[in-house]
Order: C-alpha cells, then structure tokens, then sequence
C-alpha cells in the first residue's frame, strides 16, 4: 500500500507540475479520495522534484491532425507511463525501505 500510495503521489504531481492549473486539483481534492496519502511530508520534496522532472520534458504533439492540436502536449499519457514505471517502482521501493529504517 505505502509503494502504491508514493506512486499515486508521483503521478498526481506529474499532472500538477504539467496541466499547472489549480482549478483541476481543487475540484479532485473535493470529488476523490485519490490525493490522500500516507507518504511523510520529508518525501514531498524528492516526489516534487522527481515529477517535476517528468512534467519539463513533456514534448509537444508532433503529428497533429488540426491546427488546434498544434501545441497540445500528451499530459496524461506520459504521467500514466511513468505512474507504470519501473523507474518509479524502483524509486518507491527505495524510498519504502528507507522509510522503514528510519521508523524501526
């Protein structure tokens, strides 16, 4: 559970660093549970940055079928890939077990 709650941290700041909208997350942290978290608030830090990571090197859409599409970018689909990681399971696995250190 702490692995998959680290994840979905990761991929909600994914979303956050890359829409950059406010609004979206407010209306989420209203509607769904989604957002809770059992993560300590020392990890935030290397989840933010690590997501940051991700949301800065979304590129632009380069096949595009309308000129509206033109600077449209693929948020969602590259979050969800990195939420289904092995990188990020691996980053989370490590976090876990330093985690654990700490408390025991």
């Amino acid at each position: 559970m702490w692995v998959r709650d680290y994840k979905q941290s990761a991929f909600s700041q994914c979303l956050f660093k890359a829409y950059k909208n406010d609004t979206i997350f407010k209306m989420i942290q209203k509607e769904d549970l989604f957002l809770d978290s059992v993560i300590p608030m020392e990890l935030w830090p290397k989840i933010n940055s690590e997501s940051q990571k991700i949301a800065d090197n979304i590129p632009v859409t380069e096949y595009y079928s309308d000129s509206d599409d033109k600077d449209k970018k693929h948020i969602l689909e590259t979050c969800l890939c990195y939420f289904s990681s092995r990188q990020l399971d691996s980053i989370a696995k490590k976090a876990y077990k330093e985690h654990s250190k700490k408390i025991n």
